[in-house]
C-alpha cells in the first residue's frame, strides 16, 4: 500500500526542525529568533500572541549541553545526543514542568527522526501535540509533521486524525496538504470528501495562478470512474491531454 503513496508523491517529505518555542536557552540564537517570531501576527486560528513560558535554569542547562550554543545537534553525535536526552527524561528533578517536558520531547522527536527511527520520533511528537505545556502554534505545526510520519508508517487512520485537527485550526492550507488529505480520504473510501478536497486545492491554485501537479486531476479521474460519471471523466481526460500533449490519455 505504501508503494501507492510513493507513486502519488507522498514520500518526499521535507523535515524542518520544530521550533524550540517552549524553550528559552539564555543568550542563544534560538531564543533570539523565537522572541522576534512571537511579535509577529499569529498565523493560526484562535492563537493570541502571549508571553512564552520559560524553562528553568536546571532544565535549560541540561538541554543546552545537548544542543550546544551554536544550535542544532551535530549529525555525528545523534546517538550520544539521544542517550543524553533519555537520561534527562529519566531524571526526576531536571525537566519537570509541562513546558520543560514538551521541549524535551520535541528534541527527542527531532533526534530520533534524524536517526531514521520514525516510530520513536512519532511517539515523542505525539507527546508534544498532546502536552499541556506546548504552545498552540508549535502544537499545530507538529501535528502536520506527525501526520506525515504516520503516512510513512502506513498508519493512515492516525494520519487522517492529525491532519483533520491541523486543518481545522490552520489558516493557510497548501496544495500539498490538500492532495495528501484527498488521497487519504480516497484510501478510506470517503470519495465525496476526497473530491471536495481536490476541488478546493484546484480552485485555490487557479485563483492564485499556480500550476498544479496532475495528481489532483488523476485522483478526480479515479473517483469519477468509480461513480460512473463518464461525462466528468471525458472532461478530465481532455484537460490532461491539453496540459500534457506528449502523454496518452
Amino acid at each position: 500500500m505504501m508503494s501507492t503513496f510513493k507513486s502519488l508523491g507522498l514520500a518526499g517529505i521535507i523535515f524542518v526542525l520544530p521550533l524550540f518555542a517552549s524553550v528559552v536557552l539564555p543568550e542563544s540564537s534560538i531564543a533570539s529568533s523565537l522572541s522576534a517570531a512571537e511579535n509577529k501576527e499569529p498565523k493560526y486560528k484562535n492563537v493570541k500572541t502571549r508571553k512564552r513560558a520559560s524553562v528553568g535554569k536546571t532544565c535549560a542547562k541540561a538541554l543546552q549541553r545537548v544542543t550546544r550554543e551554536e544550535g542544532p545537534i551535530d549529525s555525528a553525535l545523534w546517538s550520544e545526543a539521544r542517550s543524553m536526552l533519555n537520561d534527562i527524561e529519566r531524571l526526576p528533578n531536571v525537566c519537570i514542568s509541562d513546558n520543560e517536558q514538551s521541549a524535551l520531547w520535541n528534541l527527542l522527536g527531532y533526534v530520533n527522526y534524524s536517526m531514521n527511527d520514525v516510530p520513536e520520533a512519532s511517539s515523542y511528537y505525539r507527546k508534544v501535540v498532546e502536552g499541556v505545556g506546548t504552545l498552540p502554534e508549535i502544537k499545530l505545526y507538529t501535528r502536520s509533521f506527525l501526520a506525515k510520519l504516520y503516512v510513512i508508517q502506513e498508519q493512515y487512520g492516525l494520519a487522517v486524525e492529525q491532519f483533520e485537527i491541523w486543518m481545522d485550526a490552520a489558516v493557510v492550507i497548501g496544495a500539498e496538504q490538500r492532495l495528501m488529505m484527498a488521497q487519504l480520504y480516497y484510501l478510506f473510501g470517503r470519495e465525496n470528501e476526497a473530491l471536495e478536497m481536490t476541488n478546493l486545492g484546484i480552485a485555490e491554485a487557479e485563483a492564485k495562478g499556480i500550476k498544479l501537479v496532475d495528481d489532483f486531476w488523476k485522483l478526480q479521474l479515479s473517483i469519477y470512474f468509480q461513480k460512473k460519471n463518464y461525462q466528468k471523466v471525458k472532461s478530465l481526460l481532455e484537460k490532461l491531454s491539453k496540459n500534457n500533449p506528449d502523454w496518452v490519455y
